[in-house]
Protein backbone atom coordinates (compact mmCIF):
# COMPACT_ATOMS: atom_id res chain seq x y z
CA UNK A 1 0.00 0.00 0.00
CA UNK A 2 3.14 2.45 0.78
CA UNK A 3 4.70 1.96 -2.71
CA UNK A 4 0.68 2.86 -4.34
CA UNK A 5 1.03 5.82 -2.00
CA UNK A 6 4.33 6.45 -3.04
CA UNK A 7 3.82 5.86 -6.99
CA UNK A 8 0.80 7.97 -6.71
CA UNK A 9 2.25 10.98 -5.10
CA UNK A 10 5.45 10.88 -8.04
CA UNK A 11 3.07 10.41 -10.48
CA UNK A 12 0.95 13.56 -9.34
CA UNK A 13 4.22 15.65 -9.65
CA UNK A 14 5.62 14.21 -12.42
CA UNK A 15 1.78 14.77 -14.60
CA UNK A 16 -0.01 17.88 -14.09
CA UNK A 17 -3.19 15.89 -15.24
CA UNK A 18 -2.30 13.47 -12.97
CA UNK A 19 -2.27 16.01 -10.33
CA UNK A 20 -5.88 17.10 -11.42
CA UNK A 21 -6.86 13.47 -10.92
CA UNK A 22 -5.47 13.58 -7.39
CA UNK A 23 -6.76 17.12 -6.15
CA UNK A 24 -10.23 16.17 -7.45
CA UNK A 25 -9.90 13.66 -3.69
CA UNK A 26 -12.12 10.66 -6.21
CA UNK A 27 -9.03 8.61 -7.33
CA UNK A 28 -10.92 4.94 -7.34
CA UNK A 29 -7.23 3.58 -8.02
CA UNK A 30 -3.28 4.41 -7.69
CA UNK A 31 -2.13 6.45 -10.34
CA UNK A 32 1.10 5.36 -11.64
CA UNK A 33 3.79 7.45 -12.79
CA UNK A 34 5.13 8.21 -16.95
CA UNK A 35 6.62 5.97 -18.37
CA UNK A 36 10.45 6.81 -18.83
CA UNK A 37 10.22 8.61 -15.16
CA UNK A 38 10.15 4.96 -13.35
CA UNK A 39 14.10 5.55 -12.43
CA UNK A 40 13.70 8.65 -10.40
CA UNK A 41 10.56 6.83 -9.01
CA UNK A 42 12.62 3.80 -7.79
CA UNK A 43 15.22 6.54 -6.54
CA UNK A 44 12.61 8.51 -4.80
CA UNK A 45 11.10 5.46 -3.61
CA UNK A 46 14.40 3.92 -2.11
CA UNK A 47 15.16 7.39 -0.24
CA UNK A 48 11.60 7.80 0.75
CA UNK A 49 10.90 4.42 1.21
CA UNK A 50 12.59 4.73 4.74
CA UNK A 51 9.30 5.15 8.02
CA UNK A 52 9.72 8.94 8.82
CA UNK A 53 11.70 9.40 12.42
CA UNK A 54 9.82 8.90 15.39
CA UNK A 55 7.62 11.87 16.42
CA UNK A 56 5.90 12.60 19.63
CA UNK A 57 3.02 13.19 18.22
CA UNK A 58 0.03 11.52 18.81
CA UNK A 59 -1.27 11.12 15.61
CA UNK A 60 -0.79 8.14 13.25
CA UNK A 61 1.63 7.21 11.27
CA UNK A 62 -0.68 7.11 7.81
CA UNK A 63 -1.76 10.66 9.11
CA UNK A 64 1.88 11.85 8.78
CA UNK A 65 2.03 10.41 5.71
CA UNK A 66 -1.28 11.90 3.97
CA UNK A 67 0.19 15.22 5.10
CA UNK A 68 3.37 15.07 3.67
CA UNK A 69 1.68 13.65 0.66
CA UNK A 70 -0.65 17.08 0.45
CA UNK A 71 2.26 19.66 1.31
CA UNK A 72 4.14 17.48 -1.89
CA UNK A 73 0.85 18.12 -3.74
CA UNK A 74 0.65 21.68 -2.50
CA UNK A 75 4.10 22.45 -3.45
CA UNK A 76 4.22 21.31 -6.82
CA UNK A 77 1.02 23.39 -7.22
CA UNK A 78 2.54 26.23 -6.05
CA UNK A 79 5.33 25.49 -7.74
CA UNK A 80 3.48 25.09 -11.46
CA UNK A 81 1.14 28.43 -10.59
CA UNK A 82 4.61 30.41 -10.08
CA UNK A 83 6.28 28.92 -13.09
CA UNK A 84 2.94 29.95 -14.77
CA UNK A 85 2.86 33.40 -13.06
CA UNK A 86 6.72 33.35 -14.53
CA UNK A 87 5.66 32.74 -17.84
CA UNK A 88 2.64 35.45 -17.84
CA UNK A 89 4.97 38.15 -16.56
CA UNK A 90 7.68 37.40 -18.77
CA UNK A 91 4.63 37.25 -21.97
CA UNK A 92 3.13 40.66 -20.37
CA UNK A 93 6.80 42.44 -20.41
CA UNK A 94 7.36 40.47 -24.10
CA UNK A 95 4.08 42.26 -24.99
CA UNK A 96 4.93 45.58 -23.14
CA UNK A 97 8.47 46.01 -25.19
CA UNK A 98 6.77 44.99 -28.30
CA UNK A 99 3.62 48.07 -27.77
CA UNK A 100 6.45 50.31 -26.66
CA UNK A 101 8.36 50.11 -29.94
CA UNK A 102 5.16 50.08 -31.95
CA UNK A 103 4.14 53.20 -30.22
CA UNK A 104 7.83 54.70 -31.22
CA UNK A 105 7.53 53.39 -34.41
CA UNK A 106 4.20 54.72 -34.87
CA UNK A 107 5.63 58.24 -33.30
CA UNK A 108 8.21 58.22 -35.87
CA UNK A 109 5.76 57.80 -38.54
CA UNK A 110 3.41 60.37 -37.00
CA UNK A 111 6.60 63.27 -37.46
CA UNK A 112 7.33 62.27 -40.54
CA UNK A 113 3.48 62.56 -42.02
CA UNK A 114 3.83 66.04 -39.82
CA UNK A 115 6.82 67.17 -41.27
CA UNK A 116 5.91 66.28 -45.02
CA UNK A 117 2.64 68.18 -44.09
CA UNK A 118 4.76 71.15 -43.20
CA UNK A 119 6.02 70.61 -46.67
CA UNK A 120 3.42 70.63 -48.47
CA UNK A 121 1.66 73.58 -46.78
CA UNK A 122 5.11 75.47 -47.42
CA UNK A 123 4.59 74.66 -51.35
CA UNK A 124 0.98 75.68 -51.28
CA UNK A 125 1.97 78.44 -49.78
CA UNK A 126 4.59 79.70 -52.13
CA UNK A 127 2.21 78.19 -55.22
CA UNK A 128 -0.75 80.40 -53.95
CA UNK A 129 2.12 83.56 -53.56
CA UNK A 130 3.09 82.70 -57.52
CA UNK A 131 -0.77 82.14 -58.80
CA UNK A 132 -1.94 85.54 -56.70
CA UNK A 133 1.37 86.80 -58.93
CA UNK A 134 0.49 85.34 -62.14
CA UNK A 135 -2.91 86.69 -61.86
CA UNK A 136 -1.87 90.48 -60.73
CA UNK A 137 0.25 90.12 -63.81
CA UNK A 138 -2.31 88.80 -66.10
CA UNK A 139 -4.60 91.60 -64.66
CA UNK A 140 -1.91 94.05 -65.34
CA UNK A 141 -1.69 92.49 -68.61
CA UNK A 142 -5.37 92.45 -69.68
CA UNK A 143 -5.57 96.22 -68.60
CA UNK A 144 -2.33 97.02 -70.75
CA UNK A 145 -4.43 95.09 -74.12
CA UNK A 146 -7.50 97.22 -73.13
CA UNK A 147 -5.13 99.93 -73.16
CA UNK A 148 -3.56 99.27 -76.43
CA UNK A 149 -6.74 98.49 -78.16
CA UNK A 150 -8.02 102.04 -77.05
CA UNK A 151 -4.59 103.29 -78.60
CA UNK A 152 -4.88 101.15 -81.80
CA UNK A 153 -9.02 102.65 -81.95
CA UNK A 154 -7.55 106.59 -81.30
CA UNK A 155 -4.22 106.13 -84.08
CA UNK A 156 -7.10 104.51 -86.45
CA UNK A 157 -9.05 107.29 -86.48
CA UNK A 158 -6.52 109.58 -86.22
CA UNK A 159 -5.11 108.27 -89.41
CA UNK A 160 -8.58 108.27 -91.06
CA UNK A 161 -9.10 111.62 -90.04
CA UNK A 162 -5.70 112.55 -91.42
CA UNK A 163 -5.95 110.96 -94.55
CA UNK A 164 -9.47 112.55 -95.02
CA UNK A 165 -7.42 115.80 -94.22
CA UNK A 166 -4.56 115.08 -96.39
CA UNK A 167 -7.31 114.39 -99.55
CA UNK A 168 -8.93 117.28 -98.73
CA UNK A 169 -5.62 119.55 -98.33
CA UNK A 170 -4.46 117.92 -101.77
CA UNK A 171 -8.04 118.12 -103.10
CA UNK A 172 -7.41 122.03 -101.87
CA UNK A 173 -4.00 122.71 -103.50
CA UNK A 174 -5.09 121.11 -107.02
CA UNK A 175 -8.19 123.35 -106.68
CA UNK A 176 -5.59 126.19 -106.00
CA UNK A 177 -2.88 125.38 -108.87
CA UNK A 178 -5.82 125.12 -111.11
CA UNK A 179 -6.62 128.57 -110.10
CA UNK A 180 -3.28 129.92 -110.28
CA UNK A 181 -3.38 128.54 -114.07
CA UNK A 182 -6.12 129.87 -115.16
CA UNK A 183 -5.43 133.31 -113.75
CA UNK A 184 -1.92 132.51 -115.39
CA UNK A 185 -3.18 131.66 -118.93
CA UNK A 186 -6.16 134.34 -118.92
CA UNK A 187 -3.20 137.04 -118.65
Amino acid sequence: MQREIEATLHAVLADPQAAQEWASGQLVKPLNPLVGFTAATLSATARTAAPPPPTRSSRPASQDQQDSADSSVRSAKEQRRETERQRKVAQARQDAASAEQQARDREEERQRAESAQEQAKKQLQAAEARSAALAEEMKSAQEQTRQARSALDQARRGMSDAARKAREARSGAETARARATRIEEAK
